[in-house]
Order: structure tokens, then C-alpha cells, then sequence
């Protein structure tokens, strides 16, 4: 689906990794920069820090190297792993190139603008989200743009003309 449009609310992450028993949960945003060697490289580390939480932070010199850190060290953790907006298969194949690289009961999320990629990945079920109708898009921006169901008067109008600029691949955050 497009980005920014909460396909993935995180709260439910979090739901489900209590739910499931899960040991560990990862999630990995992908970015454009996210497309050079060195970026996949900080990716796997983060992964494997999420999930094997060491004391000390871990550091690979190659992606082969974190394929079979990956492959050996959390291939027996029950884990959730959501990998954000995917766009190319070889960032798949560097965080999860393969079923058996988790444990049993394990579920890996991905989310990607490009099916294609999780052809070519061979994933196991889909799941396309729909499109938003207005009135769920407008809830959606209130609640992150202003953390309540509906804008006040003042704001109304400027948040129409914010929903109806679809897919637009901002998401909007109110200061903390």
C-alpha cells in the first residue's frame, strides 16, 4: 500500500508480541538511504541487537557475516520481525532470506509499496491494505497530527486539505 498511511500502527506490534509468547521483536524501518551496503550492514546489526539484547552493541564487517550471525544466533528465538517499507529484494535477502533463519512460531512482517518484491522473495500470505476512506483518513491524521479523533474548528479546514492530498508519503507528528 502507499506509504505514511498507518498500514502498521506500532501499538499493535507490541500487542502481538505479548500475544504470540514471542522472545524478542525487531522493527526496521527502510529508508532510500537504506539501499547502500554499509546501511543493510547497521540494519543487520540493529536486528541482531533487538533480539539477542548483549551488553555490548555487535559490529560485522560484511552482510555474509550477519547472514549466518543471523542464521545461527536467532534461529532458535521465537521472534517478530517487521521489516517497514521494503522496496528491493536484497534487503530482504540480507535481514530474511529464509524461513528457517528463525525460529519456530516466528513471524516476519514486511511491508512494501512493490509486490513484486515479495514474489520474487517467495513469501508465504499477503495481506494488501486498503485504501482509506475519507472519513477513517481524516481520524487517522487527527490522532497524529493533533492526538485526538478530530481537529479543533480552528484546524478543520486545513486538515481537509491535508487528507485530500492522498498518498501523500509525509505523516504528519505533533511535537512532543
Amino acid at each position: 500500500g502507499w506509504g505514511g498511511w498507518g498500514k502498521l500502527p506500532s501499538p499493535n506490534i507490541f500487542v502481538m508480541k505479548s500475544h504470540m509468547n514471542l522472545k524478542a521483536l525487531a522493527f526496521l524501518r527502510m529508508l532510500e538511504k537504506n539501499q547502500s551496503y554499509f546501511c543493510l550492514l547497521q540494519l543487520q546489526e540493529q536486528l541482531l541487537d533487538n533480539v539477542l539484547k548483549l551488553k555490548n552493541k555487535i559490529k560485522l564487517s560484511s552482510i555474509p557475516e550477519g547472514i549466518n550471525m543471523i542464521k545461527n544466533r536467532v534461529g532458535s528465538k521465537k521472534v517478530l520481525i517487521v521489516l517497514d517499507d521494503v522496496d528491493c529484494s536484497h534487503q530482504l535477502n540480507a535481514l530474511a532470506g529464509n524461513c528457517d533463519w528463525f525460529g519456530l512460531g516466528s513471524r516476519i512482517i514486511i511491508t512494501t509499496r512493490d509486490k513484486h518484491v515479495l514474489c520474487v522473495h517467495q513469501v508465504h500470505a499477503l495481506y494488501e491494505a486498503k485504501e482509506l476512506k475519507n472519513k477513517e483518513a481524516s481520524q487517522l491524521f487527527s490522532w497524529n497530527a493533533f492526538k485526538t479523533n478530530h481537529p479543533t474548528k480552528s484546524y478543520a479546514s486545513l486538515s481537509e486539505r491535508a487528507v485530500g492530498c492522498e498518498r501523500s508519503p509525509l505523516r504528519p507528528q505533533s511535537p512532543r
